[in-house]
């Protein structure tokens, strides 16, 4: 898809974006992951 993108517009500033939008995603789902387990381990009784 993102491959598809880049050929419609072209250029490197799109693609820069398109990849820093991926990274912030990605930050926020590994966020999201730490959250889930040290609630899962708080909860245990560690």
């Amino acid at each position: 898809m993102i491959f598809g993108l880049r050929q419609q517009t072209g250029t490197s500033i799109y693609t820069e974006k398109l990849r820093a939008i991926a990274f912030l995603i990605d930050q926020l789902e590994r966020i999201e992951l730490e959250k889930h387990l040290y609630t899962t381990y708080l909860r245990s009784g560690q």
